[in-house]
């Protein structure tokens, strides 16, 4: 009588050779498998551009991404980087910005990048503030920028004066003034979508918003201030009112005091609120969110005059006989 091992061997060779046609097709689809997903999430296709540098935009979705990286033959296919985003919880994570890839990558160090932010470029952080010009804005580039045209781009950021939007921006060392003002307004665009309700209710057109904003962002510190100092201006120029705003003489004499002497106010600019009537011609700085939101949600108010106090602190008044009450209480 054969022993139990012997039993046994004999018992698992059957099984093996019946089970032989099943395995072996089994084992080369499991092989196949592992080798179009090393393809496809570790191998960085043919014609993997190490030098050229591309732009995820803020406005793209996954999808949109997607395709850029496959006609950039960045990677092979849309849909393994899609599954992978989405299959790693990664799905909104990734980051607008220039990227560059020194040397070729497979799909997962490309998406690990993308989500993390990490550009491969040594780029240039610009903190631009609420209430800068964008005379101010090109010095602060011309300054850290060596290679930019200080010229061109401030003949083309003077024209869209307001729509420069504060924030901090990574930015390429060698970008074109066109490249960065663009990025400005796009920024400008998404960041302000959210007012499109309130900008619409008000019925004033963008261009006299942002030129009341610009106003606010000199004019007060913190949004309930500028939302009553909004009230204040836009009843002026209801009842035909100079606006008298000092702050336009920091934008007419470009420096950063702006505090009026006599001669300033017979200065014959279009921009001088106690000559001329109305809002000055355009945004005299480049306002932040806060500063718009208040120039659409204006405090409706009788107040006419208003002044900082000594103590920081806002005054407002109804009439100009309040208003130098208030200088003496407060300023003299």
């Amino acid at each position: 009588m054969r022993s139990f091992i012997e039993y046994l061997y004999a018992a698992t060779e059957l099984h093996c050779a019946r089970m032989r046609p099943v395995y072996i097709p089994l084992g080369l689809a499991t092989v196949i498998s592992g080798a179009i997903l090393w393809y496809l999430l570790f191998l960085p296709p043919t014609g993997f551009p190490t030098e050229k540098v591309i732009t995820i935009e803020e406005s793209m979705t996954l999808r949109d991404v997607a395709e850029l990286l496959t006609t950039e033959r960045i990677i092979s296919d849309e849909l393994p980087f899609i599954a992978f985003m989405r299959l790693t919880g990664r799905e909104n994570s990734v980051q607008a910005g220039p990227y560059a890839f020194k040397e070729p990558y497979g799909l997962i160090t490309i998406a690990d990048r993308l989500a993390r932010g990490v550009s491969g470029i040594p780029l240039v952080r610009v903190r631009i503030e609420e209430g800068a010009t964008s005379r101010e804005i090109g010095d602060l580039l011309a300054k850290k920028m060596k290679n930019l045209d200080h010229v061109a781009f401030d003949k083309k950021a003077r024209a869209l004066e307001g729509y420069l939007f504060p924030d901090t921006y990574l930015l390429l060392p060698d970008e074109e003034p066109d490249e960065i003002l663009e990025r400005f307004y796009n920024n400008f665009q998404g960041k302000t979508a959210s007012l499109e309700e309130e900008l619409i209710a008000l019925d004033r057109p963008l261009r006299e918003v942002l030129t009341m904003a610009s106003l606010l962002e000199r004019e007060a510190r913190h949004l309930e201030e500028k939302r009553m100092i909004s009230g204040i201006l836009w009843h002026r120029l209801s009842i035909g009112m100079p606006l008298q705003v000092d702050a336009v003489f920091g934008y007419i004499n470009n420096r950063p005091t702006y505090s009026p002497s006599f001669d300033d106010l017979e200065i014959d600019s279009p921009y001088n609120t106690y000559l001329y009537k109305g809002l000055p011609p355009g945004p005299i700085a480049n306002p932040g969110l806060e500063s718009i939101e208040a120039a659409i949600t204006p405090i409706e108010t009788d107040y006419l005059y208003y002044l900082t106090g000594q103590d920081g602190e806002m005054r407002y008044a109804r009439t100009f006989e309040e208003h130098k009450a208030n200088r003496t209480r407060y300023l003299d």
